[in-house]
């Protein structure tokens, strides 16, 4: 099982893939002219068929802790409830919603490069 270290490392390797992650709907949207919604949609196909991927290979390898990954799956389902009610809420407000996302993928983009120069230093 993992300890402490392990546990650190790995949550920071996920940050870093989610921040990557973060990146592909604009990439998709500039690329393909695709809107928003469908470039959110194509982005979460691709991240779960990675996902679910990398989970049987760790899940093969008896490297899973359950207690820890049982965790993450009830955060998975309590924001994505969260997230369906900010949705509906934010329905008619298509101009917030936008600027929201621009925001977080603008937020994004400055962790990553910051993080970038930092390992450079």
């Amino acid at each position: 099982m993992y300890g402490n270290t392990e546990i650190c490392q790995s949550v920071s390797e996920k940050s870093r893939v989610s921040a990557v992650v973060s990146l592909i709907v604009p990439g998709l949207m500039f690329a393909t002219s695709m809107p928003l919604m469908y470039a959110i949609g194509t982005s979460l196909v691709a991240v779960t068929a990675f996902g679910a991927a990398t989970a049987a290979s760790y899940a093969a390898s008896g490297l899973i802790d359950w207690r820890i990954a049982a965790l993450f799956i009830l955060g998975g389902v309590v924001g994505g409830a969260i997230g369906v009610a900010l949705c509906r809420v934010l329905a008619w407000r298509k101009r917030v919603f936008a600027f929201l996302f621009a925001s977080v993928v603008l937020s994004v983009g400055v962790y990553v490069v910051a993080r970038s120069i930092i390992a450079l230093a």
